[in-house]
């Protein structure tokens, strides 16, 4: 941190300063615009200068506007801190959403076919306990074997059972998905903040999501300059305060603003302050109906991917006794075949009616 100092008389030594003065020391950015004003000389390494009261007076009513200015460039500092944060909170949160849009889609897609296809199993399986129980019923009153031949015959040929052969292609990558991962792989979400709508709608915007914006306790040393010198006593509450409210908004603001924003006007100050909290605002807005999105996206995801993953494991059970219902029906088919007394093969072929309502029921 460099020193600078007044112009002015020049303080030889300690006892040369009059007892009616008292000493301060004035925080200043190092590019600050008005050195000049105050008649400040580039670093040099000497004690300090006396200050006369007009000198003094002008200090303090400069200390007024910078004060303004600088607390005006201060809430600059905090609301692009803010914007920045809120520009990676957005990019990070559309992300997600993105995503969960997607997984609610593909699951919602997936749950409908599986749902439709297991419904289409059903009345097919209701039909045909319908066609075997009727025959059932026909085959008791049989007295003959050309009369068992017909009646079934006649029920296998209504048979039309649906074509099932690339089901399985179509649902392994639903399994591998949603059956095979954990539901928490498939929602890619961060926990909400409680706070989140006080926040983001805050006229004042001074806390963001991870805390409070603050720089107070900072003290950067670069960029920041030390003005030693005496003033008239007399002045002391009138220039202590102003100094104090200085020093401490330029050590909180440090190499931050030393930029073209030092040389801004408090009212292009006011005028960047009002852009930036609208544009915060609005990117506070949009976060807030995703954060609401990615809630309910969330959540419907969440009870989608537990209804998927039940009727991917019915529609795997329904599949799986489909070949059980084959080789019921292809085993009766062959006892047609068997040449053998009529009560055997009416006997034999009631133990397959049997079985096959036993697979579809």
């Amino acid at each position: 941190m460099q020193r600078m100092i007044f112009a002015g008389t020049k303080i030889k030594d300690e006892q040369s300063v009059p007892r009616k003065y008292g000493k301060a020391a004035l925080l200043l950015p190092e590019h600050s615009d008005y050195l000049q004003t105050f008649g400040l000389s580039k670093p040099i390494n000497q004690k300090g200068y006396l200050l006369t009261e007009k000198k003094t007076e002008q200090l303090i009513d400069r200390l007024e506007l910078e004060i303004t200015r600088y607390d005006l460039r201060k809430r600059i500092y905090e609301e692009e801190i803010l914007a920045e944060k809120r520009r990676k909170m957005l990019e990070e949160t559309s992300s997600i959403v993105t995503k969960l849009r997607e997984t609610v889609q593909t699951a919602t897609a997936g749950l409908s076919s599986i749902e439709s296809k297991i419904q289409t199993l059903k009345e097919e399986n209701k039909e045909i306990g319908e066609l075997f129980q009727n025959l059932k019923s026909k085959i008791n009153d049989c007295s003959s074997v050309d009369e068992l031949n017909w009646y079934v015959n006649r029920a296998l040929a209504k048979v039309n059972l649906v074509d099932t052969s690339s089901w399985e292609e179509e649902i392994a990558p639903l399994r591998r998905r949603f059956l095979m991962q954990k539901i928490e792989e498939q929602i890619s979400e961060r926990p909400g903040n409680e706070d989140l709508q006080r926040e983001l709608l805050s006229s004042k915007f001074k806390e963001t999501l991870d805390g409070q914006v603050s720089v107070e306790n900072k003290r950067p040393e670069e960029g920041v300059v030390t003005i030693d010198f005496s003033y008239p006593k007399k002045k002391r509450k009138q220039l202590s305060k102003k100094i104090q409210q200085n020093n401490k908004l330029v050590l909180s603001i440090g190499t931050k603003m030393t930029s073209e924003k030092l040389l801004l006007t408090k009212e292009q100050l006011a005028q960047m302050v009002k852009d930036l909290e609208k544009e915060n605002f609005a990117v506070g807005s949009r976060i807030f109906k995703l954060k609401k999105e990615q809630a309910t996206l969330s959540y419907k995801a969440r009870q989608t991917i537990v209804s998927l993953r039940s009727s991917l494991m019915n529609i795997s059970g329904a599949l799986g006794t489909r070949n059980y219902l084959n080789e019921a029906i292809n085993n009766l088919r062959a006892t047609l075949k068997e040449e053998t007394t009529d009560t055997t093969k009416k006997q034999a072929i009631l133990e397959n009616i049997a079985r096959i309502l036993q697979v579809v029921s």
